[in-house]
């Protein structure tokens, strides 16, 4: 019964001092950051946003996707909240589905020069404390994707 005991103890401790998971190896530390996208002024609701160290590589994805009011806080592997200090390329899209009859296809409603950090204009600079950005990636399009494609791999007729 004292080595049961002995061992629940030694269980329970082992789970509460494994409680909250451990930020992956190599991964700087991440200060606060949201960012804010508006289209025309309007907020840009539903947009995925993707960041890339200017002048670092780093094994890491740093993403997110804007609520309601074109807000993100960005999240290094879908997780952790906050980014490593340092300059960072932004890249903006939003996609939309389309259907017409029997055909499908992908649009872009951001310009196509926001769809990739790597080419986008947009950088911040990110340092020790809060830092809060707003962009505004312009009007509005409409840009075909993808090919009209038939809808569940028929023929379109």
């Amino acid at each position: 019964m004292k080595h049961l005991i002995t061992i629940t103890l030694f269980i329970v401790t082992l789970m509460l001092s494994g409680c909250g998971e451990q930020m992956p190896k190599g991964l700087p530390p991440l200060y606060p950051c949201t960012l804010t996208f508006t289209q025309n002024g309007t907020p840009l609701a539903g947009g995925m946003v993707s960041l890339v160290p200017v002048e670092a590589s780093l094994p890491f994805s740093f993403s997110g996707l804007t609520d309601a009011r074109g807000s993100l806080t960005p999240l290094v592997q879908g997780k952790y909240k906050g980014i490593p200090a340092g300059k960072w390329k932004i890249g903006v899209r939003k996609e939309e589905f389309r259907t017409e009859g029997n055909f499908e296809w992908t649009v872009t409603l951001v310009d196509k020069q926001y769809y990739t950090a790597a080419d986008s204009p947009l950088e911040i600079v990110i340092a020790k404390g809060k830092n809060n950005f707003t962009f505004d990636v312009g009007a509005a399009v409409e840009e075909q994707m993808s090919e009209k494609a038939p809808k569940n791999g028929g023929s379109g007729k």
